[in-house]
């Protein structure tokens, strides 16, 4: 893109024709005021059952699919903070937990993990996300 230049004329007036197309291009650029910065979901699946996190509403939920002797646990932290919430035995409804009191915006790492009498055996890998 050529931003235009503009020759000096009468009455100290020099240079607003460049000003406006330097705000013009830079509005249409992206580079005004700062975008909101949007929620993202996360979830993590794996053989014995499920995590998941919302942002919407920041529900953090745990489903185990399998009866398979494990549990699976959901486990979100943040600066400042975590949550836990486990789904202990495949055969009742997923537990969730929710409004976490987590700031718009709050970066957030949510990892699922396989529990054996309450400890953990395997855990999966952090997964970023934002509330």
């Amino acid at each position: 893109m050529t931003i235009p230049t503009t020759t000096p004329g009468t009455g100290g007036r020099a240079g607003h024709g460049l000003a406006a197309t330097i705000v013009v291009t830079g509005a249409l650029l992206g580079l005004g005021a700062a975008p909101a910065l949007a929620g993202q979901d996360q979830q993590i699946g794996g053989k014995g059952g499920y995590v998941r996190f919302q942002a919407e509403g920041e529900i953090l939920a745990a489903t185990d699919t399998t009866a398979d002797g494990y549990d699976v646990r959901a486990e979100l932290y943040w600066a400042g903070g975590r949550a836990f919430v486990g789904d202990f035995g495949f055969d009742d409804a997923r537990e969730s937990r929710s409004n976490l009191a987590l700031r718009e915006g709050t970066h957030v790492k949510l990892r699922m993990c396989y529990l054996d009498d309450a400890r953990p055996v395997h855990c999966s890998r952090l997964q970023r996300g934002v509330a």
